[in-house]
């Protein structure tokens, strides 16, 4: 990271009055100036005396020693400034430890370096004009509804897409993909998540519900991601629609994550709405991980199973 050094001086009279440096120039950083300042009763006048530092032109990380020129005292400072930003520290290098003894010349060394604003990279959907026909060369059908999408991009992305595109299908022909065993509002998430559109849900049903169609087409990358979400956002609301992901596609390492919350919120859980509509294996597969994950520590056995047996019924 590039970083530029300059050096600005005030003087400190016996009236303690305040001092201001001139605006400078920060050389190797265009556009970017400061300035150097004292404050005998603070800038804001709370009554203790205050170096400042004030920069224009540019946002930087800062770090600054005030130096004393006619006696060995000196302190170090590091803020991160905004652009028209003014800051500073308490003095703290009088000759004998009392902010009122502070006189003459007062050097300031500051290094700057400079905030670096990322770059966004464009996301797909960003890239695609609609009123192009070529952005768009096949279409989903999901019953009545139709989706329009690439079948460069999809095939990119899936080997499944690649080999209903590319080969000697009815889907290459005609560039038209029929998907049965997912209704629209799943296929439409689906495909704006991969488009890189924003998802507007919270719900763990429905991004469960995008997992199983990104496993379908064996889109691993973004298998990942949602895994990701999922393992971050489970809870005794999204319990029921998370473990039944974990147990349906073998996810061990949700499983445990699951047999644990279960165990630690366990009446909460067990006679949750949600919870007592999953299938019997799945809650007998939650139950066994509860257990194999910390053992029957601390837990009645027979309210435990008492729980269980309600939420089969």
């Amino acid at each position: 990271m590039f970083k530029a050094t300059s050096t600005q001086s005030i003087y400190i009279d016996d009236n303690r009055s305040v001092s201001n440096s001139p605006m400078k120039d920060v050389e190797g950083i265009p556009g970017l100036q400061w300035s150097f300042h004292y404050y005998p009763q603070g800038r804001q006048k709370n009554g203790v005396s205050e170096f400042t530092i004030r920069i224009c032109g540019g946002s930087a990380k800062i770090q600054a020693t005030f130096e004393s020129e006619e006696y060995d005292e000196k302190q170090n400072f590091l803020h991160v400034f905004n652009n028209g930003e003014e800051h500073g520290c308490p003095c703290d290098i009088s000759p004998d430890g009392y902010n009122v003894s502070i006189y003459g010349h007062i050097k300031c060394t500051a290094t700057f370096e400079p905030a670096v604003t990322k770059l966004r990279s464009p996301r797909p959907f960003e890239l695609v004009d609609n009123s192009k026909p070529h952005c768009y060369n096949a279409e989903i059908v999901v019953g009545q509804n139709r989706l329009k999408v690439h079948r460069g991009f999809l095939s990119m992305i899936s080997p499944v897409f690649h080999a209903a595109f590319t080969h000697k299908t009815k889907e290459a022909e005609t560039g038209i993909l029929e998907i049965k065993d997912f209704n629209i509002k799943t296929v439409r998430n689906a495909i704006d998540y991969l488009y890189g559109k924003e998802v507007k849900t919270q719900s763990a049903v429905e991004i469960v519900d995008i997992l199983r169609f990104v496993d379908k087409y064996n889109i691993e990358p973004a298998t990942a991601i949602l895994e990701e979400w999922l393992n971050a956002n489970l809870t005794i609301e999204t319990f029921a629609g998370i473990a039944t992901y974990a147990w349906q596609y073998d996810r061990k390492e949700l499983q445990q994550k699951c047999g644990k919350l279960y165990r630690d919120s366990l009446k909460e859980i067990a006679l949750h709405p949600d919870f007592v509509k999953l299938e019997p294996t799945i809650m007998a597969g939650v139950v066994s991980s509860a257990f194999a994950v910390t053992g029957t520590q601390g837990i009645d056995n027979s309210d435990f199973y008492d729980l269980f047996a309600r939420g089969q019924r």
